[in-house]
């Protein structure tokens, strides 16, 4: 009885670590030149799990993870104007890639000179001081061509830390260096 529960115990350990153990997941189109890649605009991602301000937390991350591999970013504020002519988008809004027209993605690169189009959301983020390390933030993302409207990276990542910036510093830079 006793050697049934210590087992079921380490099971039930190791499903829950399983969980939470950091992850990188890029796929990248067998069609896309990420060389002629650029200048990309990071959309913000949208909040998710625990941490208020996460999709924030995972945008920053994200952009300075692509600046510090030689890539140019546009602020967010140029992409919202255009988009907010063409679409009618108002803060608050979801942006999906479906928006993402091939009418809008030419005016987003025609108004901007972006390559590309990074949009994602944060799908879990906490901190619980009672585990080593004791944040955590899993994202999601896809990377659209403003050229051709095709998603050229789709991305799932997480990664921990001891503070939930650090967490999404490493995913993003963990994730970004597969971009070459």
């Amino acid at each position: 009885m006793r050697k049934t529960l210590i087992l079921l115990l380490v099971i039930w350990i190791l499903t829950f670590l399983a969980c939470i153990i950091p992850t990188s997941n890029v796929v990248i189109s067998p069609t896309a030149n990420l060389a002629a890649i650029k200048k990309i605009a990071v959309w913000k991602f949208r909040d998710g799990g625990r941490i208020q301000n996460s999709g924030d937390i995972a945008t920053t991350a994200i952009e300075s993870a692509l600046i510090e591999r030689g890539y140019r970013i546009v602020p967010y504020s140029q992409i919202r104007e255009v988009l907010s002519v063409e679409i009618g988008f108002r803060e608050g809004m979801a942006l999906d890639s479906g928006m993402l027209t091939p009418r809008v993605l030419s005016r987003i690169k025609q108004e901007t000179g972006v390559d590309a189009i990074i949009i994602g959301s944060v799908t879990n983020a906490f901190c619980d001081f009672a585990m080593l390390p004791p944040c955590f933030i899993e994202v999601s993302f896809k990377m659209v061509s403003t050229q051709s409207g095709e998603i050229i990276v789709s991305a799932n990542a997480s990664d921990d830390g001891y503070s939930i910036q650090k967490a999404a510093q490493q995913m993003a830079q963990k994730v970004v260096a597969k971009f070459r």
